[in-house]
């Protein structure tokens, strides 16, 4: 009676005018899947949907969820309607086959030889799979050539293939179902380039007792994929090689060194080895500096080596001065002219060792009594 005025809100609903299922048409036995419906305005007011099959024995779907599981082969029609009144209704017809599980290589293998050819098979299962065509892939089509893959002769879901190595690297085979199922199986493989030859760098070596040596070998080809060599003593009472390809003499002999390829036993090569016991000393007429011969004269050098086994006891001569002093390959010493001259003594296995002596050239040699 005042005048006031009383404002009462009302809510208006905003109806849905389009519903569209955007899920695949299709489905396999047994694989759970969820029926997708989108509405139109997407800020409808009431956006719930009822989902139904037309044949549930196919394909048994939850009214409320869409979540449906295709129970048998066949067609039927999901549906899903809305629940705000509009009775708006959206179909898809489905078909339902026997997808694909599971897809498995038989026969392939993990690593392969450049030039080599590998036959394998390709099995997809179930057997009973309604659409058992395939696709098959590699990640480096350059590494190998390989056949498209063909069913065995009486088979359903057995294919056939092979591959032949061009070139070294690490291959990938990939198999994909084409029924829609994203079933697929895939193997790696190492694609090696092999070993032809192997030489070793000096075939007829010589070292001493306990001492090490390190004995080079070079593989062919250069690019071969594995170069590792299993080393061998044909004698290792006389000397011992570690996977190294280290010798170690042991005692005075030969043995025979090989080189095998680990690659492939049949690659393999040898040398000999030859361990001598070494010279440790040397003396030139008992280790006197100074000696005197007459000129137009000749002396022999006493030279004397320890131990007194040692393998190489050679000894090579040299001359300060071949005009005044020459020697000969035996240590035999000549007075070609007065003066003086500076003979070396120096053992040839190997040790080194050197030895010198100063020889005076003279007129005559004092007489002693």
């Amino acid at each position: 009676g005042f005048g006031a005025k009383l404002e009462i809100p009302i809510l208006v609903a905003l109806p849905i005018s389009k519903v569209e299922i955007t899920s695949k048409n299709y489905g396999f036995i047994g694989v759970k899947d969820q029926l997708v419906a989108v509405v139109t305005p997407s800020n409808a007011t009431e956006q719930t949907l009822k989902y139904s099959s037309s044949d549930p024995e196919i394909i048994k779907i939850n009214e409320t969820t869409g979540e449906y599981t295709p129970l048998k082969g066949g067609s039927c029609t999901l549906s899903a309607t809305t629940t705000d009144g509009t009775n708006i209704t959206a179909l898809i017809d489905m078909t339902i086959t026997v997808g694909v599980s599971e897809i498995k290589f038989d026969g392939i293998d993990d690593s392969l030889d450049v030039g080599l050819t590998n036959n394998f098979t390709i099995t997809v299962l179930p057997e009973d799979a309604t659409n058992k065509d395939i696709t098959l892939v590699v990640n480096e089509p350059t590494l190998v050539d390989i056949s498209t893959p063909t069913l065995m002769n009486g088979s359903t879901n057995v294919y056939e293939c092979s591959l032949t190595v061009k070139a070294g690297g690490n291959l990938n085979v990939a198999v994909i179902a084409n029924d829609g199922s994203n079933t697929g199986a895939g193997h790696d493989m190492i694609l090696t380039i092999p070993v032809d030859n192997i030489e070793i760098v000096d075939t007829n070596l010589s070292i001493f007792i306990n001492e090490i040596a390190q004995i080079q070998a070079i593989i062919g080809p250069e690019n071969a994929s594995n170069k590792e060599i299993r080393w061998i003593s044909s004698n290792p009472i006389v000397a011992t090689i570690d996977q190294y390809g280290r010798a170690q003499g042991l005692s005075v002999g030969k043995t025979t060194i090989s080189a095998i390829s680990t690659d492939s036993n049949s690659v393999v090569t040898s040398c000999v080895l030859t361990v001598n016991k070494a010279c440790e000393t040397l003396s030139l007429n008992g280790d006197v500096e100074i000696m005197n011969i007459e000129l137009h004269n000749s002396s022999f050098i006493n030279a004397i080596v320890t131990p007194d086994d040692a393998t190489n006891q050679i000894i090579q001569w040299i001359s300060s001065d071949e005009t005044i002093v020459s020697v000969n390959e035996n240590g035999v010493i000549t007075g070609n002219k007065l003066g003086n001259a500076i003979i070396t003594g120096t053992t040839t296995d190997g040790s080194n060792i050197s030895k010198s002596i100063s020889v005076d050239v003279v007129e005559t040699l004092p007489i002693t009594e």
